[in-house]
């Protein structure tokens, strides 16, 4: 993991966020309970928005999920807001999936020092990282989290779709169309209250 965010970092600091950029490709934890990094923290997202960012070469802009922290978990908030770099669909970070205005997540990352937002006070803020390579996005609704928490279901029907295949083609596009269908990793997510997810991972030492 720290190669991966040695190589992300870099790629920040040159500012390579471009359409012929490579795509990622990487392998992590699958499940949220191995993802914890260094800041973790329920978040709201406020919006979308271009904003210009320094610490490479030039100041550059480029889309970001302005996310409003509602309870640190771990790690120390800089401000009450997580500015969170979007992804274009080929680097080695993501975004939250659903971007509008009021949805919630639980979200693990780190800070990109010495890559910030310019404000129009001439305030500083530190773009904030999801890395690909990790499970480290949950969603909230309500009092329900959502997500890959303590086990992933669908990398596991993966796997076991990888070893029929090796048996049979037939078998193989059969077991494709009965478990890993369009919308089918949604019903794979595991559900949890959240008093029970965060006494899971306070007993674990995660946070």
């Amino acid at each position: 993991m720290n190669f991966i965010f040695r190589t992300v970092i870099l790629a920040i600091l040159g500012l390579i966020i471009e359409s012929n950029a490579l795509a990622c490709s990487c392998s992590g934890p699958n499940k949220f309970m191995n993802s914890i990094s260094d800041f973790t923290a329920e978040v709201e997202v406020v919006k979308v928005d271009t904003v210009p960012i320094a610490g490479g070469v030039e100041t550059v802009k480029n889309d970001v999920t302005i996310l409003l922290i509602k309870k640190v978990l771990s790690g120390k908030a800089r401000s009450d807001t997580l500015f969170l770099l979007n992804d274009h669909g080929f680097e080695c970070h993501q975004s939250v999936p659903y971007k509008e205005p009021g949805r919630q997540y639980i979200v693990s990352g780190r800070f990109a020092d010495g890559n910030y937002i310019v404000g129009s006070r001439s305030t500083k803020n530190d773009l904030f990282i999801l890395f690909l390579c990790s499970e480290n996005i949950l969603r909230l609704e309500g009092d329900i989290v959502i997500g890959n928490i303590t086990k992933n279901r669908m990398s596991k029907r993966y796997k076991k779709s990888m070893r029929i295949k090796k048996i049979s083609n037939k078998w193989y596009e059969s077991y494709l169309q009965r478990k890993m269908y369009y919308g089918a990793t949604e019903k794979t997510y595991q559900r949890m209250k959240k008093k029970k997810f965060y006494r899971k991972i306070w007993i674990r030492n995660l946070v």
